[in-house]
């Protein structure tokens, strides 16, 4: 199994003839080293040649010293250098300096952990600087790697999977398979995060984490949680929960979504709402039981669809009046376009199916608007598309399901 990345690494490979340092990133275990593997055969096919170089931050190379007496044989003429697990490497960026200096070359780089070196490498490099951003499989990538039609069972197990290789490399019909799931997203937890950040009370953090995995898209201040927490007879500071909220969304466990007040046009300062940034991330803390659980989960992978296919995603406020203010769950921009969405589920009532229009015909621009869930697809009278979850995920890239048509 294998997920089709082929665009991403056309992008990849014609970047060098702009960028002298070229950063793989994205999630832990997101495949950052097999895409890099994947350019390595990619670029020994360019004509005229180029002399290549795979190197890795391991015992050998552990300093800057070390890569510049491995990089040697790169010689003159156009060259391509590999780092795998660069993160390790002490003196990377002084040596990357050295390297773009001394050789016709262009570097290819991933880690671990890759967020630090992309704050590093473009106050280095830029505007000679690129990254190219590894997300988890979306549905359709799932449908198509393991060569499965789309159906509720289907999009139930993606909801549960997600996209990293290691979730969706499970039989779907091994047995225990949540149990496995469960098993797989501790180990991410463990490894990535409490370990990592030598964090000492990981029952607090998980607890945390099923707090978020609970409340998906509500702004949730640390105080709030802190009391959430507390219910639970765990004692734990506001400070301590941002702490915490910190170590996970630099792991790439979750990210924080700012909310954009929509009448008055500016981000509000705020408690942020939480997404995790993969379904399979997110299960191991979720309730099951929950009756809002399908809605929860399916608006997590609406969220990291549209991040993935490269919205800038914040959370609306809006006001409906001078004493009512509602929510829009996703307000998307992109190459100047905007979008506004709301989510509806299996869960909800007529009230609350109202109060979401409501709030998306209050904000009073031309551009588009959107159901994602309703059951009964097309425009409703007032303008508003409505289309079902599935039917939005399973899309090909390009598909004109969201028109993103021009502010009049």
């Amino acid at each position: 199994m294998q997920i089709n990345r082929e665009k991403l690494l056309t992008e990849a490979i014609s970047m060098r003839n702009e960028s002298k340092i070229i950063l793989i990133t994205g999630t832990h275990r997101s495949g950052k080293s097999t895409f890099l593997g994947q350019i390595a055969r990619e670029l020994r096919s360019v004509r005229p040649p180029l002399r290549i170089i795979q190197a890795s931050g391991s015992e050998r190379i552990r300093t800057g010293a070390d890569l510049l007496g491995e990089v040697r044989s790169l010689g003159v003429g156009p060259s391509a250098l590999l780092i795998d697990d660069a993160d390790r490497i002490e003196g990377l960026i002084e040596a990357a300096s050295q390297i773009i200096r001394k050789y016709e070359t262009v570097i290819y780089l991933t880690g671990r952990r890759t967020k630090r070196l992309e704050t590093a490498g473009r106050k280095a490099f830029s505007p000679y600087f690129a990254a190219v951003r590894l997300y988890p499989a979306g549905y359709l990538d799932y449908l198509n790697a393991l060569e499965l039609q789309d159906s509720r069972v289907h999009f139930e197990s993606f909801l549960k999977t997600g996209g990293l290789p290691d979730w969706m490399n499970l039989p779907l019909s091994l047995p225990g398979r949540d149990i496995y799931l469960e098993s797989l997203g501790n180990s991410f937890l463990l490894t990535e995060v409490l370990e990592a950040r030598g964090i000492r009370n990981p029952a607090h953090v998980r607890m945390l984490l099923e707090t978020l995995a609970r409340s998906a898209g509500e702004p949730l201040p640390a105080r709030e949680i802190a009391l959430a927490l507390a219910a639970r007879m765990a004692t734990i500071s506001p400070q301590s929960v941002l702490e915490y909220l910190k170590a996970c969304e630099e792991e790439g466990l979750i990210e924080s979504l700012p909310v954009w007040d929509i009448t008055r046009k500016k981000l509000l300062d705020t408690a942020s709402a939480w997404y995790f940034t993969d379904c399979g991330l997110r299960f191991p803390y979720a309730n099951a039981a929950a009756k809002n659980e399908a809605d929860k989960a399916s608006q997590t992978a609406v969220y990291n669809h549209l991040t993935r296919e490269g919205w800038t995603v914040y959370q609306g406020r809006v006001d409906l009046s001078r004493q009512i203010k509602e929510t829009i769950q996703f307000v998307c921009e992109r190459g100047g376009k905007r979008l506004y969405i709301q989510m509806t589920g299996s869960s909800e009532g007529e009230a609350e199916r109202i109060r979401k229009q409501k709030a998306l015909l209050a904000a009073r621009d031309a551009w588009p608007k959107y159901i994602i869930g309703a059951e009964n697809e097309g425009v409703s009278p007032e303008g508003i598309g409505r289309i079902r979850v599935r039917t939005f995920l399973a899309a090909e890239p390009g598909d004109a399901l969201l028109t993103e048509r021009s502010a009049k």
